[in-house]
């Protein structure tokens, strides 16, 4: 069995239509950047170098290099969103208590 719950609120017209307004814009908004999110799953060399927070000279080193997982066409160079999220995070550096736990660890494993 649901219960249910009435309450009644006044407003002015005017104030209720304003708030259904920005709500229905809100809604949109974040619809549209999700939708956007999804289009973009191949970046552009810009595009990159906003999502990496670099400048383009060190993505042509990191890619002639082959350090950065990249497609290329002709001379247009072209980046996929996760695979990039994936490279940025692949080399996390261990916490001391991290360290610490993987040497307590080791140790205890060869004392056996």
């Amino acid at each position: 069995m649901s219960s249910s719950i009435i309450f009644k609120v006044e407003m002015p017209e005017e104030a209720f239509s304003l708030l259904i307004k920005k709500e229905l814009q809100n809604f949109f908004t974040v619809a549209s950047l999700k939708k956007q999110e999804e289009k973009n799953e191949i970046l552009t060399l810009k595009e990159a170098c906003e999502l990496l927070s670099c400048s383009k000279s060190l993505i042509y080193k990191l890619t002639s290099s082959r350090q950065i997982p990249h497609s290329k066409r002709g001379k247009k160079l072209y980046f996929e969103r996760k695979k990039l999220m994936e490279w940025m995070t692949e080399k996390q550096v261990n916490t001391v208590d991290e360290i610490r736990e993987d040497a307590v660890s080791l140790l205890n494993k060869r004392r056996k």
